[in-house]
C-alpha cells in the first residue's frame, strides 16, 4: 500500500509540473466603474423643484449599466440598460418642496459586477422667490440657527441666567434673583467667581455686555444702566434709560460707539452714545414678529434678538431693518431664551427655566453657494427684486434678462450696513434693462466679482459702487443710460477691465473721491465725458480707446484730482483733455517698453495717441523725423502735464519673417534670424517653433541671414522695408517625410571645407529622426557607380560595408545611437567618382547639430540616450503567476486519468515484480529439506 500511495502522489507532482511548465498566465480582470461628468455642481441652488442630474457612467466588464438617482438616499428616478459610456439624464421624480435644504444627491451605477456610488453632491431648492426674479436670501440654507448638540448648566448658584456676554475665555452670565453676576469657562466650566451688583444699586441685573476694560450692566427694575471693572468693582457710573422711554430695559449691547438697549416693553431697540447720551434713534422689532424683546447681540453687520414669548431668535440689519430670517430654539430643548452673545462662529444663548446654555451655528461653515436664475422678467415693477444679504455666494444668471418698467429701482442690490464688508460675492452672466436707480448697486461691500454682464438702458447708473473696494469688474457692457455707465463713489483699489461703455447721456466713467482704481483694456464711445474725475487721485487707465466724447475724453473737474498715470491708450475725441480750476499734476505716459499699441506702428509703448475725428490731432500731424513711433517734441497738455513719449503715426513698420524649406513650406523648426537693420543696428533672435518671427526693425534696408545651429541656411538676404510686410524665406532645409527635416550641401560649397571636385556633388545631413537615429544621406545619383563612399565616420562610428550596426537603403545612411554631437568625417574608395588624385580627402570634421525638440509652443517627449554597447533598457515582462488555475487544472485532470488508465498496468508490472523478488528471497531462507506434495500444493 505504501508503494501504491507514493506512485500515486508522484503521479499528481508531475501533472502539476507539466501544468506550470507549458500553461499561459492569466492576467485579472478587475471590474472598474468610473461615473464622470456629474452635474449640477456642488451647492447648486436651483428654481426648479424637478431638477435635472447628469452624469456619464463608464464600465469595463458591462456593455449596458442600471443608474438610479438618490436625492437624500431616496431613490428619485433610474434607467436601466442605458447604453455605456454614453452621458445620461434624470430628472428627478418627484417635487422637490422649497423647504429643502441642503439635499445631498449621487448616482448609483449598476454592471455585471456589482454596484457602485458616486461622488456625494449637495442641492438646494431656493425659497422666498419672487417669480421670476429671485430674492436671494441664502441664510436660509445656511446652519445659521442650527442647534450644535452642546449645551450646559448654569446651576451653580444661578438660579435664574438672564443676560450673557463672553469674550472667548469666559462667559459672564446674569441672575437677577439673587443679584449675581457668574464667571465660567467657555466650555461651560464654572470658575467659582461670581459678584453681587445690589451693592452699586443694581437690584435686577438683566443684560451684560463687556469691551475688555468694562461691564455694563443694565436694571430692569431701576431702569438704569451700570458700569463695573471687569474683576465686578462698581465704578460709580450708572445712568437712566426710562427717561427717553425705554422703562423696561432688557438686553444690552455695543461697539464702542454706541449702546443699543432693547425694551422689553415697548419691544423696541433704543441707541445711545457710550456716556448713556440717547441718540434720539430707535426702532421698533414687532414688524418681524417678536413680541416681547430680550437678548441682544451684533457682530457689526448684523443684530440678533431673542423673544422668549415666542422662543424665536430674528435678525436685523444694523440699521434695524429685519432680514426676513428668524429661527426656532424650543427643539434644542431651550423653551426660554433670554441672554445671547456671539462670537465669529457660533451663538450661545441661556434658557432662564432650566438654567442651562444653548450653543448654535450662525455661519453655513465658508460653503459656497451657486444661485441660478431660470426666467427673464419684463416690465418689471418692484425695487431690488434680488437682495444678496449673505457672503460667499455666486448669482449665474444664466444669461437671462431682468427687464424693469423704468421706475424700480437697483435690479440688483448688496448692501451692507457699514464700510469695510468684505463679501466675496460673484454676479455672472445676467442682463438688466430699465431700472431707474441702477442695474447692479453695491455699497459697503468688498471683494466681489463682476463679470459677463451687460446693463442698458438705466435711469442713473448701469453699475454703481458705493464706499466698496477690491471688487472685480470685467466683460461688462453698460450703455444707453440716461446718465452714466459706471458710477464710483468713495470707492478704492477696484479694477475694471474689458468693458464697453457707450451712448451714456452724461459720463462713461465717474470717479467721484476714489484713490487707486486701474482701468484698462476697455472701450469708452459716445458719452458726453469718456471719464469723469473728481477729487480722484492715483487711478491708472492704460490700453483704453476713449472716442467720440461730445464734452471731453478726460474730464478734472475742481482741481482736485492729481497724481493719475494715463499711458497707451487712445483718445479720439475734439477735445481730449478738459480741466476745471488749475490742473494737478497728473501723468501722461509710463517709461519706454517693449509692448503692444493701442493704435499705430511699433514696438515700443510709452504714451497716448492722440488724434481726433478729422486725423489733425497732435500724433497724426507731429514730427517723427527718426521714425521711431514717438512725436520729436514733448507734448503739452497743460501747466505741469506731459505726454513726453506721445505716439506717431509714423513710427516703426513691422518685418513678419517665415522661414520655409526648399520647396516653400513653412518649416515647422526653431531657427535663428541674425543680421543687422537699416540703422546699422544687428540683431539675433530665434523664431518660434515653426520658424516664425516679428522682428523690430525701421524704415530701409536690411540685411537677414538664417541659421540652424551652425549652419548658415540663407546667406545675406536684402530687405527693404516701407511698411508691416511679411517676408517668406527659402532656405536649404529640405525636407525628407513630414517630420524629418535636413540640410543640402554642395561639396564644394563655402559652408563646408572644400574638396577638390570637378564638378559639385550634393550632400545631405539629417536631423535625429523621431526614432532617435543618427541619419544623413549622401547624394550618389551622379557618381560613375552607384555603390556608397568605401568608408567613412560619424563621430567615433566608422562605417563600413560589413558593419552589422549601420544601415543603407535608398542613399540613407543610419546608425541606433543618438549623438549630442556629429563629427563627420569622409573618406572616398576609388570606385567612387569623381574622387581627387591623390591620398583620399577628408572634409575636416564637420559637426552637425543635434535636433533638440521646441520648448515654447510644442510639448515634447524626452529621449533618454542610448549608451553605445549597452542595449536600451527595456521593461521587465509581466510577473508570471505561481499557479494559473485554469490550465493547471486541465494538465492535472489529464495526468490522472492518464495514470488512472495505467494503473492496473503499473500494478501488474511493478507490484509482481516487486513480490516475485520478495519470493526468491524468502525461499533462499528456507530450509533445505525435502517438501512433500502436499507442502508443495499449500505453498502455491
Amino acid at each position: 500500500m505504501k508503494n501504491r500511495s507514493f506512485l500515486f502522489f508522484v503521479g499528481i507532482l508531475l501533472s502539476l509540473l507539466i501544468g506550470s511548465l507549458f500553461s499561459e498566465p492569466i492576467t485579472p480582470v478587475y471590474a472598474v466603474v468610473t461615473v464622470s461628468s456629474i452635474s449640477p455642481e456642488n451647492n447648486t441652488i436651483t428654481l426648479d423643484t424637478t431638477p435635472n442630474f447628469t452624469c456619464t457612467p463608464t464600465s469595463n466588464v458591462s456593455a449596458t449599466v442600471n443608474v438610479t438617482l438618490y436625492i437624500d438616499d431616496i431613490a428619485s428616478g433610474t434607467v436601466n440598460n442605458h447604453a455605456n459610456n454614453t452621458e445620461i439624464t434624470i430628472t428627478c421624480n418627484h417635487t422637490l418642496s422649497e423647504s429643502d435644504t441642503k439635499k445631498p444627491w449621487y448616482f448609483n451605477v449598476t454592471d455585471a459586477d456589482g454596484t457602485y456610488s458616486s461622488e456625494t453632491r449637495n442641492i438646494g431648492i431656493g425659497a422666498y422667490f419672487i417669480v421670476p426674479a429671485v430674492l436671494v436670501n441664502p441664510n436660509e440654507y445656511s446652519q445659521e440657527g442650527t442647534y450644535t448638540g452642546e449645551h450646559w448648566s448654569v446651576a451653580a448658584g444661578n438660579i435664574f441666567a438672564g443676560g450673557t456676554t463672553q469674550n472667548g475665555t469666559y462667559f459672564w452670565i446674569t441672575d437677577y434673583y439673587d443679584t449675581e453676576i457668574f464667571t465660567y469657562f467657555m466650555n461651560g466650566t464654572y470658575t467659582e467667581d461670581h459678584w453681587d451688583t445690589s451693592g452699586s444699586g443694581n437690584t435686577e441685573p438683566y443684560g451684560i455686555t463687556q469691551n475688555g476694560t468694562y461691564i455694563w450692566i443694565s436694571d430692569n427694575n431701576g431702569a438704569e444702566v451700570y458700569k463695573y471693572h471687569m474683576n465686578g468693582t462698581y465704578t460709580g457710573e450708572h445712568w437712566d434709560t426710562a427717561s427717553i422711554g425705554n422703562a423696561d430695559p432688557y438686553g444690552i449691547t455695543q461697539n464702542g460707539t454706541y449702546f443699543w438697549i432693547t425694551d422689553a416693553a415697548d419691544d423696541a431697540v433704543y441707541i445711545y452714545h457710550m456716556n448713556g447720551t440717547y441718540t434720539g434713534d430707535n426702532w421698533d422689532v414687532s414688524g418681524s414678529g417678536s413680541v416681547i424683546a430680550s437678548g441682544i447681540t451684533h457682530d457689526n453687520t448684523y443684530f440678533w434678538i431673542t423673544d422668549w414669548s415666542t422662543t424665536e431668535v430674528y435678525k436685523y440689519y444694523m440699521n434695524g431693518t429685519y432680514t426676513e430670517y428668524h429661527w426656532d430654539t424650543s427643539g434644542s430643548g431651550n423653551g426660554n431664551p433670554r441672554g445671547i452673545t456671539k462670537d465669529n462662529d457660533y451663538i450661545w444663548i441661556a434658557d432662564r427655566i432650566d438654567n442651562e446654555v444653548y450653543k448654535y451655528h450662525t455661519t453655513s461653515e465658508s460653503e459656497h453657494w451657486t444661485y441660478y436664475l431660470n426666467a427673464s422678467t419684463s416690465d418689471y415693477a418692484f425695487d431690488r427684486p434680488i437682495q444678496i444679504v449673505d457672503n460667499n455666494i455666486t448669482l449665474n444668471g444664466q444669461y437671462y434678462m431682468l427687464d424693469a418698467d423704468g421706475i424700480a429701482d437697483d435690479g440688483i442690490l448688496v448692501e451692507r450696513s457699514s464700510p469695510g464688508q468684505i463679501t466675496t460675492i460673484t454676479i455672472e452672466n445676467i442682463s438688466l434693462s430699465g431700472w431707474d436707480d441702477s442695474s447692479i448697486h453695491l455699497r459697503y461691500a468688498d471683494g466681489n466679482t463682476l463679470g459677463n454682464i451687460t446693463a442698458n438702458d438705466c435711469w442713473d447708473f448701469s453699475i454703481w459702487l458705493e464706499y466698496s473696494d477690491s471688487n472685480i469688474i470685467s466683460n461688462v457692457t453698460a450703455s444707453d443710460c440716461n446718465n452714466r455707465g459706471f458710477e464710483f463713489d468713495h470707492a478704492f483699489n477696484n479694477t475694471i477691465s474689458n468693458v464697453t461703455v457707450e451712448n451714456n447721456n452724461n459720463r462713461g466713467i465717474g470717479l467721484s473721491s476714489c484713490d487707486f482704481n486701474i482701468i484698462s483694456d476697455s472701450t469708452i464711445n459716445n458719452c458726453y465725458r469718456g471719464i469723469f474725475f473728481s477729487y480722484a487721485d492715483s487711478n491708472t487707465v492704460y490700453d483704453c480707446i476713449i472716442q467720440n466724447s461730445i464734452g471731453s475724453g478726460i474730464y478734472m473737474a475742481f482741481s482736485g484730482s492729481t497724481q493719475n498715470i494715463f499711458y497707451n491708450n487712445l483718445f479720439n475725441n475734439t477735445v481730449n483733455i478738459d480741466q476745471s480750476g488749475t490742473p494737478q499734476l497728473n501723468y501722461w505716459n509710463t517709461t519706454k517698453q517693449i509692448g503692444t499699441r493701442i493704435h499705430s506702428n511699433g514696438l515700443y509703448i510709452g504714451g497716448n495717441y492722440w488724434t481726433n475725428s478729422t486725423g489733425t490731432g497732435d500724433s497724426d500731424t507731429g514730427t517723427d523725423s527718426n521714425h521711431d513711433g514717438f512725436l520729436d517734441d514733448t507734448l503739452t497738455i497743460s501747466i505741469s502735464n506731459y505726454d513726453y513719449l506721445a505716439y506717431s503715426d509714423e513710427g516703426n513698420p513691422t518685418l513678419y519673417l517665415q522661414a520655409r524649406d526648399s520647396d516653400g513650406t513653412n518649416l515647422p523648426r526653431q531657427v535663428a534670424f541674425k543680421g543687422t537693420i537699416g540703422n546699422g543696428t544687428s540683431f539675433d533672435e530665434n523664431s518660434n517653433s515653426n520658424g516664425y518671427l516679428t522682428l523690430p526693425t525701421c524704415f530701409g534696408t536690411h540685411t537677414v541671414n538664417i541659421w540652424w545651429g551652425n549652419h548658415l541656411v540663407d546667406a545675406s538676404r536684402e530687405i527693404t522695408v516701407t511698411s508691416d510686410q511679411t517676408e517668406n524665406i527659402d532656405t536649404k532645409i529640405q525636407r525628407l517625410d513630414s517630420t524629418t527635416y535636413y540640410i543640402l550641401f554642395s561639396l564644394n560649397d563655402t559652408d563646408l571645407p572644400t574638396v577638390e571636385f570637378s564638378s559639385a556633388k550634393l550632400m545631405k545631413f539629417l536631423s535625429v529622426s523621431g526614432s532617435g537615429t543618427v541619419e544623413f544621406k549622401l547624394d550618389n545619383e551622379n557618381w560613375v557607380e552607384s555603390g556608397s563612399p568605401k568608408t567613412f565616420k560619424v563621430s567615433d562610428y566608422t562605417y563600413t560595408s560589413s558593419s552589422p550596426d549601420w544601415s543603407y537603403v535608398n542613399h540613407i545612411f543610419s546608425h541606433p545611437v543618438i549623438f549630442s554631437e556629429r563629427d563627420l568625417t569622409l573618406t572616398w574608395g576609388t570606385e567612387a567618382e569623381p574622387p581627387p588624385s591623390g591620398p583620399p580627402p577628408s572634409n575636416g570634421g564637420f559637426w552637425v547639430p543635434p535636433y533638440v525638440p521646441p520648448v515654447e509652443d510644442e510639448e515634447w517627449e524626452e529621449i533618454s540616450p542610448v549608451i553605445p554597447g549597452i542595449p536600451p533598457e527595456l521593461p521587465p515582462p509581466p510577473p508570471r503567476p505561481a499557479f494559473d488555475i485554469t490550465p493547471i487544472g486541465a494538465v492535472m485532470i489529464v495526468g490522472i486519468v492518464i495514470f488512472s488508465a495505467s494503473f492496473k498496468r503499473l500494478k501488474r508490472l511493478n507490484l509482481s515484480s516487486l513480490w516475485r523478488t520478495e519470493r526468491k528471497r524468502k525461499r533462499a531462507d528456507w530450509p533445505k529439506k525435502k517438501r512433500s506434495k502436499v507442502e508443495w500444493k499449500e505453498r502455491k
